[in-house]
């Protein structure tokens, strides 16, 4: 049996797609959380005008900088620091485009068949193509169980085990809306506030970034 959702981090925003008149839902969980955050308190610190020395917000910056960053990756579907993330799905498709990016590798993935039992289908069938996952022409596909998350698929993505690996913009977004959560606690800032975050949001969606 698959594992219950209410072990998983889950912030990530869910898709779907349409095949044939047929809506498939795609939704993506995080298996093993990043154990470092792209921005440094250090870095915060030097964001907010707060000195090196002054460690009275350090508690409330780990949560600020952690949401911020959750922020900006389910606004973008991109993966900063290396995770692991599950990828979920109703039915086995001949392309199925990994949601959260930069993929690095594909760990497994496995399927429900009719009779409820879980199989992983052979890392021989299928290969990574940029951030899709692809099936040999000759993978014959199984009967799945008729269920919203019969299909699943372990990956890894992210750009790097540290700070350093992370894109300088997406950094700068980070910082950003931070400096935005800490200067405003109760998050009642006026749209116009935010114009400037939700323009780099845009910039990194483009199909021509970077």
């Amino acid at each position: 049996m698959f594992c219950s959702a209410t072990t998983w981090q889950d912030y990530y925003q869910s898709r779907t797609t349409r095949i044939k008149d047929q809506e498939i839902r795609h939704t993506v969980r995080v298996v093993t959380p990043p154990t470092s955050e792209p921005v440094t308190i250090a870095e915060a610190k030097a964001q907010l005008s707060i000195g090196a020395s002054d460690d009275s917000h350090d508690t409330e910056l780990v949560a600020i900088i952690a949401a911020a960053r959750e922020e900006w990756e389910r606004d973008t579907s991109i993966a900063l620091i290396t995770r692991t993330l599950e990828h979920r799905l109703p039915k086995l498709l001949e392309v199925i485009t990994l949601t959260v990016r930069p993929v690095i590798a594909i760990s497994s993935v496995k399927y429900m068949d009719a009779a409820g039992t879980e199989q992983t289908i052979s890392s021989s069938e299928y290969y990574l193509d940029g951030d899709e996952l692809r099936f040999l022409d000759t993978f014959v596909k199984p009967i799945l169980q008729d269920r919203s998350e019969a299909v699943r698929i372990t990956y890894t993505a992210g750009y790097g085990t540290t700070s350093a690996a992370c894109p300088e913009l997406d950094r700068m977004a980070i910082k950003l809306s931070l400096a935005n959560r800490f200067e405003d606690r109760d998050m009642i800032a006026s749209p116009g506030e935010r114009k400037a975050y939700e323009a780099l949001v845009a910039k990194k969606m483009r199909a021509s970034y970077p």
